[in-house]
């Protein structure tokens, strides 16, 4: 890095975009933030504790665009050496068979606005909310610092498009959840427009007595589910986890609460059928009942049952 007026320093340049479609390469110069190589200019990420404008070290956590942000003025930084090398790929996107991914924490809003998430997984899944009143508020500083999607039990909904499933008998779904009011049902993620109707669609949902319920529908018509003991989820932030196995003669539902695994309940649903290519509701049955109360910091689904290491790396990562 150069210091303007003093020696260059080495660095470390990450980006998390390709560089000419290659490996790293050596970076002639970047200037704010943004590389020119003879093509078109990446966006890029300079980690450095070096001296900056000539003066002595100061410790610099991140400078993004070209600038370090130390609680006082942008300070100008200019690289003449270093390297682009690809940022590490996030752990969900690690773990094959991701379909959905959305994370308040990974998006940047203002506190108190409405907002639609974005799909993170790289298939292109946002969700959709046409009602700016019906769309959760992004707040900050709720779980460990980071923002939640908050539902306001009234209207607030969000409508996820059709995923595909209909090639797989075993899913895996996570939620990171907090703040949920309680008094009724109140529906978390749901598959189809309501469940007691089809048999492959699945659900996730806090019920009254604040037990958190994975369900599938019986072929049968019979209902079957997993529960998390009677745990309270009301305020604390809680790691969710759920497996639809239908390959089981038994118990094709079981769920964990921060990685902790609960008892069986209710009736085994006999459900041998893949799942559908149905469209999905969060925050309230197909928008008309059983509306969510409460904040939503992240939601994954998996198109496969994960192996009992794959789901604990996942709980560890949302934790």
């Amino acid at each position: 890095m150069a210091t303007q007026g003093g020696p260059a320093q080495p660095v470390s340049v990450v980006t998390s975009v390709p560089v000419e479609g290659g490996a790293a390469i050596p970076v002639a110069v970047v200037t704010d933030g943004r590389a020119t190589l003879g093509g078109p200019a990446q966006r890029v990420v300079v980690v450095t504790s070096g001296p900056v404008q000539g003066g002595p070290a100061i410790p610099v956590a991140m400078v993004t665009d070209g600038r370090a942000t130390l609680g006082g003025p942008a300070i100008p930084v200019y690289v003449v050496s270093g390297s682009f090398s690809p940022a590490p790929t996030p752990l969900p996107l690690i773990v094959s068979g991701l379909q959905l991914w959305y994370a308040a924490r990974l998006m940047s809003g203002i506190d108190g606005a409405a907002i639609v998430p974005t799909d993170f997984s790289g298939n292109g899944r946002d969700a959709t909310q046409a009602t700016g009143t019906k769309q959760p508020l992004f707040k900050t500083n709720i779980i460990n610092g980071k923002p939640v999607f908050r539902f306001d039990g009234t209207d607030d909904f969000l409508n996820v498009p059709a995923i595909d499933l209909t090639g797989t008998n075993g899913l895996t779904l996570f939620a990171v959840v907090a703040n949920i009011t309680s008094g009724s049902d109140r529906v978390i993620f749901e598959c189809s427009t309501n469940i007691n109707s089809f048999t492959d669609g699945f659900l996730l949902y806090r019920e009254s007595g604040n037990s958190m319920v994975a369900a599938l529908r019986g072929n049968a018509g019979a209902s079957g589910s997993n529960f998390i003991s009677t745990v309270s989820v009301t305020s604390a932030a809680t790691v969710v986890s759920a497996t639809y196995d239908k390959s089981l003669a038994t118990n094709e539902v079981t769920n964990w609460l921060n990685g902790t695994s609960a008892g069986t309940r209710g009736a085994n649903v006999n459900n041998t059928n893949n799942f559908g290519n149905r469209a999905s509701f969060i925050g309230m049955r197909a928008g008309t009942t059983l509306p969510l109360a409460g904040d939503i910091a992240e939601i994954l689904l998996y198109n496969r049952v994960l192996t009992t290491a794959e789901r604990q790396q996942i709980e560890a990562y949302l934790s």
